[in-house]
């Protein structure tokens, strides 16, 4: 950890954030993984690191959230706000989307190795910050245009889901890079729209 707070506080909200997001993901998920029976309270621990204000709190939650992944509290989970709008539109979805757009700028580098594992689970993330965020439009800058917001984030979420398969078919032999391409530009295409200029964000 950054030992400047003010220096790396931005990039561990980021990150705790987004964990909130992912473990909400997989607590609700109908598929199993290592840590459904953990989600419920990785979301709980990732919240409380998320809104820390001193490096000894962030210290301190980040020793609770990665404990969280061993733990087990059953808990209820529904797509309900856990995580802020500002760090996660701000700072993780622009990396999320470099990340694929870097990755996926031609078939060889597409393909080498590793590099489709991390655009599969870039474009997965990307979906679920797409999902995680809708009940978010209340930390926007149009609170009452809650139609357009779930527009928004519906169309975030098609797309990166889109992108997704169809880089899981060109890693199991069955697409082609150019499905991916086609997939990968509708993404852009929605991160294109007037979602920024209408909604803006906020600042956590």
């Amino acid at each position: 950890m950054n030992p400047n707070f003010e220096d790396g506080v931005g990039s561990f909200y980021r990150d705790t954030n987004i964990i909130a997001l992912l473990a909400l993901a997989v607590g609700l998920s109908p598929e199993d993984s290592p840590y459904k029976a953990s989600a419920s309270a990785i979301v709980s621990a990732a919240e409380s690191a998320s809104k820390v204000q001193s490096l000894a709190d962030a210290k301190t939650t980040a020793a609770d959230l990665k404990a969280s992944f061993t733990g087990a509290d059953g808990g209820d989970l529904a797509w309900t706000k856990v995580a802020d709008l500002g760090p996660v539109m701000k700072k993780g979805l622009p990396n999320i989307t470099t990340e694929i757009k870097r990755l996926g700028k031609n078939e060889k580098t597409l393909t080498r190795s590793g590099n489709l594992d991390k655009v599969i689970g870039s474009t997965a993330t990307l979906a679920v910050i797409a999902q995680g965020c809708r009940p978010n439009v209340g930390d926007t800058l149009a609170p009452d245009e809650d139609a357009q917001w779930q527009e928004f984030c519906g169309r975030l979420y098609d797309a990166a889901m889109a992108a997704n398969r169809a880089a899981v078919d060109l890693k199991d032999g069955s697409g082609t890079f150019d499905a991916f391409q086609a997939a990968h530009k509708e993404i852009e295409a929605t991160c294109n729209t007037t979602c920024h200029a209408v909604f803006g964000g906020s600042v956590n």
